[in-house]
């Protein structure tokens, strides 16, 4: 009965939980561009990044991250090879706050889409060239202005 009574409060917990990302996801404009981070959409980012992994039992082990730098941002370029892998990326960075360029269709997803939005998270036009390098150019701006995602 006690396991029971768990089980019950963990998935109310877990039901408000969404309810409350659900509701904050509404404040976000899911066609403008940000260009700062919000650091109480960044928490809410990573706090449900976490949640998920650990409902799904994922253990995250890494290597070398002494070698990352400590005192500036950084450009991680890199492939994937499951949908995860980004979730697992902004989690294991999370100390830089890291912001991505991403297919459309992540903008869509409900709740996490508009989250990742107000996290500077960049949406790239995979069909028109053009559209891609202006997404491009406009990260590579905000890196070098050094004004991509500060608080």
């Amino acid at each position: 009965m006690n396991v029971l009574k768990f089980l019950l409060c963990l998935l109310c917990a877990v039901l408000l939980y969404i309810c409350f990302l659900t509701v904050c996801s509404f404040a976000v404009d899911p066609k403008k561009d940000y260009s700062h981070n919000s650091p109480f959409y960044r928490f809410l980012l990573n706090s449900a990044s976490v949640v998920v992994l650990k409902l799904l039992r994922v253990k995250i082990h890494t290597s070398g991250m002494e070698q990352m730098p400590a005192d500036r941002k950084f450009l991680l370029v890199c492939n994937h090879r499951s949908n995860f892998d980004p979730i697992i990326t902004w989690c294991v960075f999370k100390r830089w706050e890291p912001a991505f360029i991403s297919k459309a269709e992540n903008f869509k997803i409900p709740i996490f889409g508009r989250i990742i939005r107000k996290c500077c998270f960049m949406e790239i036009d995979r069909i028109n060239p053009r559209n891609t390098m202006k997404t491009i150019q406009h990260a590579a701006e905000l890196l070098k202005a050094e004004t991509s995602c500060k608080r």
